[in-house]
């Protein structure tokens, strides 16, 4: 099933949608951003660091790489919320320990992540 990736810059209210069709996709990222993923959150199996990227792994065998999304000065780390395409209800990611990463940095590591509903302010 296709996925739908909304990401919008907070400071101006832009958004450009990407819609995943392939298993490997790449999608820029950037903080003070709210990025939105049309996906039922029990279909992630993973999530990744990889430098400044995070690399999201779905049971379909799709992974989607939102590139410089842990590049943003500190505390502007991006909003990951997930939409579940059924009721249309909203999940907030929590990445744990949530920090910034310079491109340069080249660490790879799996994410500790849970989903709490997101209330109409995080929407």
């Amino acid at each position: 099933m296709d996925k739908r990736i909304d990401i919008t810059v907070r400071q101006t209210g832009a958004t450009q949608t990407h819609v995943v069709q392939q298993q490997n996709a790449v999608i820029q990222a950037q903080g003070g951003s709210a990025i939105k993923v049309t996906a039922a959150r029990s279909e992630v199996t993973a999530m990744l660091r990889e430098g400044d990227d995070l690399i999201l792994h779905f049971a379909d065998g799709t992974a989607v790489r939102l590139e410089g999304y842990f590049n943003c000065p500190p505390g502007d780390i991006a909003d990951l919320i997930f939409l579940e395409p059924g009721n249309g209800q909203q999940w907030l990611t929590d990445l744990g320990s949530e920090a910034c990463y310079l491109p340069t940095d080249t660490t790879t590591e799996a994410l500790s992540y849970s989903f709490a509903p997101a209330g109409a302010a995080g929407a």
